[in-house]
């Protein structure tokens, strides 16, 4: 016992030389094997006896497909998630000029109208974003996938409208007033973009890296930019950002579907249609449950604090959820390489191998946020807001990033081996956790609840997950010196609160922002440029 933990703390620590040295050093060739070495953690799926393993059909690919793919994905499948992250950026980016052009009030709205947009767009794209995709890597998924895409833009139309027509009857009950305009708006806005990220599902699986790029451009951050511009010269309201971003979201539909074209056809293709569907449809309430544990919250605060809290709410949560963004990104981009492994035996030690690279990742990524967030919010927003009250909100939500990390992974796996089921079960009852505490503290302890509310639902999604994925298919352990690590910044991150914003407490946090933001370089530089061999 003693001899095999000492294996796996020197294997761990083998781990950390290779992706926080040298790059350089550590680089391995396409042609290394991965039967020359254990897979990720030490443990291996031979060290337990419960749970389905891998069987001698199920192997067969080449010895270097675990090692290249992972390298893969941190290299050219990352460039999707940055594609994808600058929606990210053009809410850290903007946030500054809308806080102070819209003021705290018609901030709310706008935030208010944020979670509407994403609630609608959950709902109207039946989970077929992720659908295509898993139907793009199986045979003749290339045409299949149009005939989809035809279908989806009809069905997508169709839900949207209903919505649309029925909003005077749901607008009142949701906080947002007698169906106003700039809610009618946020409405068309739902069903452009859920059109939008069906095309860029396909964009993706097609490698179509320059489109997918401008399409993603166009509506994170030309639509949000040129509609704050526009306020800001206009009437400084809501309805102008939401309508500027209607018009930018038509063009970005337009240019996709040129570029992935429908095939009209295929409307009439119902088998693949309802065999995509029977996968796809219970990925809606996945879909909404992550909403409801990223979103639902500023609904319950707008209607128990109102708008000035949502507007404070929400910019600390844009900001302190720049990691959990990010990992959402990043699962979408992953997606379509991993439902293309058919080898489970491979699949298992991909996802392994990119889990303990994503956490070694994010050690110095959370710590990082954690004391640099309360210093960029104090840039951020005016004094209004204020911002040193919302560390705790920062903190929290930074903290929620490890067990969004786990719940992926998983869920990853899940999904491959096609039982989206078991993953809408898990998420709709950490979703219902999620809601009925947020209900419960939010008229007690303010926002700073439903931050605390938001760590303890992903903990809950992680766990589920992880209990769920275990019963399919075994993934090796992370090493022991991986956990320590992951325990030890979880730590770190909830006593940062502790920290002043002024003062010597300023030089600290940002002094330890500064090196974390250079280990976290190091860190993705190492995963991009090595293997993660000899873990």
């Amino acid at each position: 016992m003693h001899a095999k933990a000492s294996q796996k703390s020197v294997l761990g620590l083998a781990q950390l030389r290779t992706v926080w040295g040298s790059g350089a050093k550590g680089r391995v060739g396409p042609g290394a094997g991965i039967h020359s070495v254990k897979p990720s953690g030490g443990t291996t799926d031979t060290d337990t006896d419960t749970g389905p393993e891998p069987t001698a059909a199920d192997t067969g690919p080449e010895p270097t497909a675990a090692g290249h793919t992972v390298g893969t994905m941190f290299r050219r499948d990352s460039l999707y998630m940055v594609a994808n992250s600058l929606q990210l950026l053009s809410g850290v980016l903007v946030t500054p000029f809308m806080t102070r052009v819209l003021g705290l009030h018609q901030y709310g709205v706008f935030a208010s109208d944020l979670a509407l947009l994403y609630l609608l767009y959950y709902t109207a794209n039946l989970g077929l974003n992720i659908g295509v995709q898993r139907l793009y890597s199986q045979p003749g998924g290339e045409l299949k996938s149009r005939n989809v895409l035809a279908a989806s833009i009809i069905v997508v139309s169709v839900i949207t409208g209903i919505v649309y027509a029925t909003g005077p009857l749901w607008s009142q009950g949701l906080g947002y007033g007698n169906f106003p305009l700039s809610t009618r708006l946020t409405v068309i806005w739902s069903g452009l973009f859920a059109m939008s990220w069906i095309c860029l599902a396909i964009l993706r699986c097609h490698e179509k890296l320059r489109v997918y790029a401008i399409v993603c451009i166009l509506q994170g951050v030309v639509g949000i930019g040129l509609g704050t511009i526009f306020a800001y010269f206009h009437s400084r309201m809501a309805t102008d950002v939401v309508g500027c971003a209607v018009i930018v979201q038509i063009i970005a539909v337009l240019l996709a579907l040129v570029t992935v074209t429908p095939r009209w056809r295929g409307i009439f293709d119902f088998p693949t249609v309802w065999d995509t569907l029977k996968f796809s449809l219970p990925i809606v309430p996945l879909q909404i449950s992550t909403l409801v544990m990223a979103g639902a919250d500023r609904i319950i605060v707008l209607r128990d604090l109102g708008p000035s809290a949502t507007g404070r709410y929400q910019v600390a949560y844009t900001l302190s959820a720049i990691g959990i963004s990010m990992l959402t990104f990043l699962n979408l981009a992953w997606l379509p390489r991993i439902f293309s492994i058919h080898d489970r035996k491979t699949r298992a030690e991909v996802l392994a191998r990119s889990r303990d690279g994503l956490y070694t990742l994010l050690v110095p990524v959370t710590i990082g946020l954690a004391l640099g967030g309360p210093i960029a919010l104090r840039l951020w927003v005016p004094r209004s807001f204020h911002a040193a009250s919302l560390v705790p909100v920062i903190v929290l939500v930074v903290a929620s990033t490890i067990p969004v990390c786990t719940s992926f992974v998983h869920s990853q796996l899940i999904l491959a081996e096609g039982r989206s089921t078991i993953v809408a079960l898990v998420s709709i009852v950490a979703a219902a956790i999620n809601i009925v505490l947020n209900v419960i503290l939010v008229p007690h302890i303010g926002i700073n609840g439903s931050a605390l509310v938001t760590l303890v639902a992903y903990a809950v999604l992680a766990m589920g997950m992880a209990l769920m994925s275990r019963q399919l298919l075994r993934l090796a352990r992370p090493s022991n010196l991986v956990c320590v690590l992951v325990l030890a910044s979880f730590a770190v991150v909830l006593l940062s609160a502790s920290i002043p914003i002024g003062g010597a407490g300023l030089i600290l946090r940002a002094g330890g922002a500064g090196l974390c933001a250079v280990a976290a370089i190091r860190t993705l530089r190492g995963l991009q440029m090595a293997e993660p061999v000899g873990i």
